[in-house]
């Protein structure tokens, strides 16, 4: 962010630019994988595409000369693995990339069947009743956190781990401002599962937030329930 002085605020715009799309990525593949052999095609290519969503242009053009550099071709596990990096640097978002499924993971067969059923069934922009996500509630040791990281391999989506505490920032407005940008990328992984631990003490004090934080935890918890509502990529949380 850029402070401006009050004199020259109102001469600005300012101009919110969303990531990439796919196609866009797509374009920006075929103008960098110029040469025979360099740019996948069919399923391959697409695992690049859903590699490289959440990137903004600048971070996918480098992922792609990187692996250009590297393997000579374009290639989705060089793509994941910056990827990987990019979202840990934002200290708040994870890539869980473990090789669990649901055949390492006994009992919750309800849960599973529901999940496969949510999950798999085809889901265009137009539907009404998208599935949003679960509420898991159990003491500890029950295969809550083990069955969010075996339900991406299962269904064939990146597993994204939100890190409410991570959000956090000194400076008056930054909270609320990477809350946003979280949930922004997030929107562009789609699809995807976004995993959070513990959610009821990542927000925990929003009821006395007025008084301890000056309302930040608030409007975050605010912020996430407005997305989780409206959202309309294909974000399973």
């Amino acid at each position: 962010l850029v402070d401006l002085p009050v004199e020259l605020e109102k001469l600005f715009a300012v101009i919110d630019h969303a990531l990439p799309t796919k196609d866009q990525l797509r374009e920006m593949a075929a103008s960098i994988a110029t040469e025979p052999g360099e740019m996948p095609d069919g399923e391959e290519l697409a695992r690049v595409l859903d590699a490289a969503s959440g990137l903004t242009r600048h971070e996918a053009e480098n992922v792609f000369s990187l692996a250009l550099v590297r393997e000579g071709r374009l290639d989705a596990e060089t793509t994941w693995q910056q990827k990987a990096q990019t979202l840990e640097k934002s200290g708040a978002l994870s890539l869980y990339r473990g090789g669990e499924d649901f055949t390492s993971l006994g009992g919750l067969d309800a849960l599973k069947a529901f999940t496969r059923r949510a999950l798999r069934r085809p889901v265009d922009g137009t539907a009404k009743h998208k599935p949003r996500g679960v509420m898991l509630l159990s003491p500890p040791g029950c295969g809550k956190s083990a069955f969010c990281k075996a339900l991406g391999n299962e269904v064939g989506r990146p597993v994204i781990m939100l890190d409410v505490g991570g959000l956090m920032g000194s400076l008056v407005g930054q909270s609320e401002e990477r809350t946003r940008k979280a949930l922004q990328v997030i929107d562009a992984t789609a699809p995807s599962v976004l995993m959070i631990d513990e959610i009821e003490k990542a927000f925990s004090g929003v009821a006395g937030s007025g008084q301890n934080d000056s309302g930040v935890t608030s409007r975050m918890f605010g912020s996430f329930l407005t997305w989780l509502n409206d959202h309309r990529s294909d974000v399973f949380v």
